[in-house]
């Protein structure tokens, strides 16, 4: 039955485990940046959380995902266009790390997320100041700069190496295995490499500015006849 082996697919386990560590990395930035907030050394939310997290379940708190792998073509085939849908975005993560400074930025906006990381880094006080303005603190949407900056004074990472090589490629991992566990509820019946693609390539920021341009102009070379 083409349904019950979609529905019963083994990716189901890992795509919830992966938008759980997802959630606990938000959850803990959350905890961050109300830190800050207060006037509190920077890790005493993250701590407290893990120690909750300890305190109601034990063991399991440190428990390792371990679901059962089997291979199936259909999830295998929604897992290769997926690649190939966010390939683009993905290829870039890699571009700007390498080094003890990014070598090129694709957006000016990475600059300026980029540079948000760098003030958590060094925050002691929520908003962070603003390092492209001495002495002014912005309000802004800090969710991927936070996590980085926490990332990267727990671990010691530079800055950059967090953001491109940990929280990006981790939440578009997160929003991969998002796919996966809606298509579940939204459509059992379908083939997963359809319905999961299809949800990645609505998000715009993911697929539209590369797609639009490359697809187009691939189809012409192609259909060109030279």
């Amino acid at each position: 039955d083409w349904s019950s082996d979609v529905c019963s697919s083994d990716l189901d386990g890992w795509a919830l485990e992966i938008v759980r560590t997802v959630s606990g990395l938000l959850l803990t930035t959350v905890g961050f940046l109300v830190s800050l907030a207060l006037g509190m050394p920077w890790f005493a939310g993250p701590v407290l959380l893990l120690v909750a997290a300890v305190g109601t379940s034990r063991a399991a708190a440190f428990s390792l995902p371990d679901p059962v792998m089997q291979f199936r073509w259909d999830p295998f085939a929604a897992i290769v266009v997926s690649a190939l849908v966010l390939s683009p975005v993905a290829i870039t993560f890699f571009y700007m790390a390498p080094g003890p400074f990014p070598p090129v930025f694709y957006d000016i906006d990475t600059a300026f997320t980029l540079e948000k990381v760098h003030g958590f880094v060094s925050a002691t006080i929520y908003p962070p100041e603003s390092l492209s303005n001495a002495g002014i603190r912005r309000t802004y949407h800090y969710g991927t700069q936070a996590m980085a900056g926490l990332i990267s004074r727990v671990t010691g990472l530079l800055p950059h190496h967090a953001l491109f090589l940990v929280v990006l490629p981790l939440l578009t991992l997160g929003l991969v295995a998002a796919a996966f566990a809606a298509v579940r509820a939204l459509g059992p019946r379908l083939p997963r490499s359809v319905t999961v693609p299809l949800l990645l390539i609505a998000m715009p920021s993911l697929s539209i500015p590369f797609w639009n341009t490359f697809g187009a102009n691939a189809w012409a070379v192609v259909t060109s006849g030279e």
